[in-house]
């Protein structure tokens, strides 16, 4: 297994069960693992279609208003279809769709995140202000320079004191 753990049955304590009873119920467990094995994977397939199909429906809730039109109803076309494949139990068909109905969902996020203002400002550290007597290290230069140590993506350092309570 991929986990590194090991699975095995033991069947025994049983003074019922004949040895060739005992010897069948074994033979059938290796007989049929690759079947439950089969049955596993699919089940971990539509359960991941399910959880987009959620995750389609929670972004629709919270962010419908926010999302264009077209985008709203191409998420809500996909979210349906692969709704259908899932309660049909098509992992095939299920799988195909909630990958595209993911690729939508990162297409809003996309959107989501540009309407926000963090994109058109540089992000969440774009409102720091450089500080130091010395110019702030060039963040776009190339890996090969060595940056100041400590310094955030502005150069910014913070001195903070903590005290232990024993």
């Amino acid at each position: 297994m991929a986990s590194g753990k090991s699975q095995s049955i033991s069947i025994s304590g049983s003074t019922r069960l004949s040895e060739a009873d005992k010897k069948r119920m074994v033979e059938d467990a290796e007989h049929y693992a690759e079947a439950d094995k089969k049955r596993r994977e699919d089940a971990e397939k539509l359960n991941t279609a399910d959880a987009t199909c959620y995750e389609a429906e929670k972004m629709l809730a919270n962010f419908a208003e926010k999302l264009t039109d077209e985008l709203k109803k191409r998420i809500e076309a996909s979210l349906r279809e692969t709704k259908e494949a899932f309660v049909k139990k098509d992992v095939v068909l299920a799988t195909e769709r909630a990958e595209a109905l993911k690729k939508l969902l990162k297409e809003a996020g996309m959107a989501l995140y540009a309407q926000s203002g963090q994109a058109q400002r540089g992000g969440p550290y774009a409102e720091t202000p450089w500080e130091g007597p010395e110019p702030p290290p060039n963040i776009n230069a190339p890996s090969g320079e060595p940056r100041p140590s400590g310094s955030g993506p502005r150069g910014k350092v913070v001195d903070a004191e903590y005290h232990e309570n024993k």
